[in-house]
């Protein structure tokens, strides 16, 4: 076993040949960058992730998204209508990427003048529009089947969807036409609330 000398050291003496206490001091010297060198870096690392966090906060995810407006009035030739028994569309929502539209609801929050029978009634029906403004029917619903009361929430989960068409384009439009039939009236304002899934 080799005795240290009196600075603490190995002497050059009991070291391997070609080994000296400067190659040791060297090597030490070595090791202590490369620690840092991985300090560094690992510094580094989670800087980067801590900025990845940053921005999957905001990207789109598999996860649902929603959008929410809120419709003051139907405008019939021009003119702003609150109840109105003219057919008409609303522009609700412009997709910003590919999506799977999952849910459609809408709240009124003045009640609807709409029967139960096949004479009397309001009808939505939720159609896509592509930019080259093709419509598509997605899902229709009318108070015939279910009455639409004030401020509760009134959907098309039960209702039977076109599948293919509920699939949006980035810059696929969203609308809702409204049809009356005798004492049927859509009367607003009116939230409208959009669940949708980026693919």
């Amino acid at each position: 076993m080799a005795t240290l000398g009196v600075d603490g050291k190995v002497p050059d003496s009991e070291l391997p040949d070609r080994l000296s206490q400067a190659s040791l001091d060297a090597l030490v010297a070595d090791a202590s960058g490369t620690s840092t060198a991985v300090t560094d870096l690992t510094t580094q690392v989670n800087a980067v992730d801590a900025q990845m966090d940053a921005v999957l906060e905001t990207a789109a995810t598999v996860e649902e998204l929603l959008t929410a407006v809120t419709v003051t009035n139907a405008v019939i030739s021009g003119v702003p209508k609150i109840d109105t028994a003219t057919s008409h569309n609303l522009s609700v929502f412009t997709a910003p990427f590919s999506c799977r539209i999952l849910s459609v609801s809408l709240v009124a929050d003045r009640t609807p003048v709409g029967g139960s029978d096949a004479n009397n009634y309001v009808k939505a029906t939720v159609r896509k529009r592509n930019p080259d403004q093709t419509l598509t029917d997605i899902v229709t619903k009318s108070t015939t089947g279910e009455e639409w009361e004030l401020r509760v929430p009134w959907n098309f989960d039960m209702m039977t969807w076109d599948e293919a068409a509920r699939t949006f384009d980035a810059d696929d439009m969203l609308f809702i036409t409204f049809d009356t039939a005798g004492t049927g009236l859509t009367r607003y304002p009116m939230n409208v609330t959009v669940r949708y899934q980026p693919l």
